[in-house]
């Protein structure tokens, strides 16, 4: 899998999936390049600005802790659900471990 580092510092794992952070979940409110539809957020903090044309769902991940295997089967549910549907921006605070980590899980199953 080639993971591309866009302009915007979302990743593009493919043609309908992101990876980024909680701050590139919010600088959608403000420009929104890639037609995200869904945002798929995997932190506790709660993105702030958001764009009224994109559906946002919470799973309140919390850092350095092992993640249920039933909150994990509600996220890759959603995933699938969300990219079925269209662009989607799956994101941690920092863009750099729940989010990528989820993301390589989901492709290996």
């Amino acid at each position: 899998m080639t993971l591309n580092r866009l302009a915007s510092s979302v990743t593009a794992v493919s043609t309908r999936q992101f990876l980024g952070s909680l701050a590139d979940a919010e600088r959608l409110a403000k420009d929104n390049p890639h037609q995200i539809r869904t945002v798929i957020s995997l932190c506790e903090e709660r993105v702030k600005q958001r764009a009224t044309d994109i559906r946002y769902v919470q799973f309140p991940v919390r850092d350095t802790q092992p993640i249920p295997i039933a909150l994990l089967s509600a996220i890759l549910e959603a995933i699938y659900q969300a990219v079925a549907q269209g662009t989607v921006l799956i994101h941690c605070h920092s863009g750099i471990s729940r989010a990528p980590t989820l993301e390589h899980f989901q492709f290996k199953c």
